[in-house]
C-alpha cells in the first residue's frame, strides 16, 4: 500500500489493513532533500480570539456546538484580520483557510476593500464559476484565495508562498494538509510562509 495521509482523520487505521510501515518519508525530509519548499510559521498577535473553552470533537475538528460561537468570535475580529493578512501576505500569493462560508465571503470582501485581488471560494461556489477563480488564481489575476472546507486536499498550485490559518483545528492531519498546499516548489520561491491566527 501507498498512502500520502498515514495519519488519518476518518478513525480508519491503517493498521487493520498492513502489517507494517516499510519505508516512511515525511514533509521534514522532503524540505531537507529539496523536493519540498521550506516552510516558515508566524503567529499573528495582534487579533485575539481565544478558543480556549470551545470544544473539539475526537477527530481535532471544533465540534457542531462550537461552530457558531467560532464565528461570532471571528466576526468580532474580522477587520483586525484583514488588516493583519494584508499587512503580511500583499506581496505574497496567499491562500486563507478560514471557519466556514460566510466568513470566506465577508473576509473576501474586506481584502478586496483594503486592494488586494482576493477572491472567496467554497463548495457553495458554482462548478463552472470555482473553475474560473481557481483559473484565475493560477494565472495570479487572483492573489489571495479564500476558501472554506475547499482546497485543504488534492488542489496544487506550486507558486503559493502564504498559508493563512484562520480556521482553529487541533487535527495534525487537517494542519499538514493545509500548510502543504505551499510546499511545493517553484522557481524563484524561497520559503512559504504560514501566517497562523
Amino acid at each position: 500500500g501507498l498512502t500520502a495521509t498515514p495519519e488519518r482523520g476518518d478513525d480508519n487505521e491503517l493498521g487493520d489493513f498492513f502489517d507494517e510501515i516499510s519505508y516512511q518519508y515525511n514533509l521534514a525530509d522532503g524540505i531537507r532533500d529539496g523536493f519540498l519548499s521550506p516552510i516558515k510559521g508566524k503567529r499573528i498577535t495582534d487579533v485575539d480570539i481565544d478558543i480556549s473553552d470551545l470544544s473539539f470533537s475526537s477527530s481535532g475538528e471544533f465540534s457542531k456546538e462550537s461552530e457558531k460561537q467560532i464565528e461570532e468570535r471571528v466576526l468580532k475580529n474580522i477587520d483586525a484580520m484583514a488588516e493583519a493578512i494584508f499587512r503580511e501576505t500583499i506581496e505574497k500569493k496567499t491562500l486563507v483557510f478560514t471557519v466556514n462560508v460566510k466568513i470566506a465571503d465577508i473576509l473576501a470582501i474586506k481584502l478586496k476593500k483594503l486592494g488586494l485581488k482576493a477572491q472567496s471560494l467554497s463548495y457553495k461556489t458554482d462548478k463552472k464559476v470555482r473553475k474560473q477563480i481557481i483559473d484565475d488564481y493560477r494565472k495570479s489575476k487572483i492573489t489571495h484565495l479564500v476558501n472554506a472546507t475547499l482546497l485543504s486536499t488534492g488542489f496544487d498550485c506550486p507558486d503559493i508562498n502564504a498559508i493563512v490559518l484562520a480556521k482553529p483545528t487541533n487535527s495534525r492531519v487537517l494542519l499538514s494538509q493545509q500548510v502543504g498546499r505551499g510546499t511545493r516548489i517553484f522557481e524563484g520561491k524561497t520559503e512559504c510562509t504560514i501566517f497562523d491566527f
